[in-house]
């Protein structure tokens, strides 16, 4: 699923959310400005030296907000219009993702990396998220959209976006990172999936497929139709059916008992209309058993104490 279109979804509600509360909450703020005028600042990370790693991710650029409030950008040699996503740290070795073309359009444009940065500032790639998605494509037996209870006379009169009834397909969205030891545990935005990478040689595994995220579908509900905000209302005859909708994989953070821990937004339409559909996953890295927190509304991302 190509999540920048959910991404700014979020950000539009997180704004009407902010811009409700008035001018009251605005001056009654509890919280000091580390750093302003960045671009999606969409991750957050605390590194063991007590700064942050913030990722301006449309702008394609990961910056350092030290102690004392300086901010400092890293040189990831990120080409022109990827983005920078998630990051970590180990020791003195930095670890991001970039991508670019996620989405249901070319696979050969489709590019993703984990990258690292040495303490010389020294970029190495090393591992290709859109080659391993081309060849494995972790998803692709799941089944998304609705099931044999509605009518082939009723599909066709679904919208073309999302599809009425697909499998996964091929799409990467490197997004989230958690570093461990020697490896590197990533939620990927596009292929619904938890993957592990090991540091040494880039070879990539995959942990968990996320489930799908049904959702029974009310009158009257419209869905979006294309990437330009264009909706639509679904047709009379799939109201009361469940539609598998993808799930979205935000964040990802490895807590105090092994576990992976992975934020989801929902799927599809965001809004009240089919309820709190985003998910926390608690995964094993071990065997991928996945368990699901439903019952949440956008969780895009998680925080704690972490042991490396």
């Amino acid at each position: 699923m190509n999540k920048r279109l959910a991404l700014l979804a979020c950000i539009a509600a997180s704004a009407a959310a902010i811009a409700s509360a008035g001018p009251a909450a605005a001056n009654s703020r509890d919280y000091d400005v580390l750093a302003d005028g960045l671009l999606s600042p969409l991750h957050v990370t605390a590194t063991p030296g007590k700064s942050l790693l913030v990722s301006q991710d449309f702008a394609g650029k990961l910056n350092r907000i030290n102690r004392d409030g300086s901010t400092e950008s890293l040189s990831t040699d990120t080409p022109q219009g990827w983005e920078v996503a998630g990051a970590d740290t180990r020791g003195s070795t930095t670890y991001f993702l970039e991508s670019v073309g996620a989405g249901q359009g070319d696979q050969a444009g489709l590019h993703g990396y984990l990258k690292s940065i040495d303490s010389s500032g020294d970029v190495e790639s090393i591992a290709n998220f859109a080659d391993f998605e081309r060849r494995h494509n972790p998803d692709g037996d799941q089944h998304y959209g609705f099931g044999d209870d509605v009518s082939a006379q009723c599909l066709a009169t679904w919208p073309n976006f999302p599809p009425a009834a697909y499998r996964g397909m091929v799409d990467s969205h490197p997004y989230a990172l958690a570093v461990r030891g020697d490896t590197a545990f990533v939620a990927d935005a596009g292929m619904n999936a938890v993957l592990k990478v090991d540091l040494k040689n880039g070879d990539i595994d995959t942990v968990a497929v996320l489930p799908a995220r049904p959702a029974v579908i009310p009158a009257g509900l419209r869905i979006p139709t294309d990437m330009m905000g264009g909706t639509a209302e679904v047709p009379a005859c799939v109201v009361g059916h469940e539609y598998a909708f993808e799930p979205v994989p935000t964040d990802i953070g490895i807590g105090p008992d092994g576990m992976l821990y992975v934020t989801s937004l929902p799927g599809g339409p965001e809004g009240a209309e089919l309820g709190a559909r985003g998910a926390i996953f608690k995964i094993n890295p071990w065997n991928g058993d996945t368990d699901l927190w439903g019952g949440h509304h956008e969780p895009h991302g998680l925080g704690g104490r972490r042991q490396r």
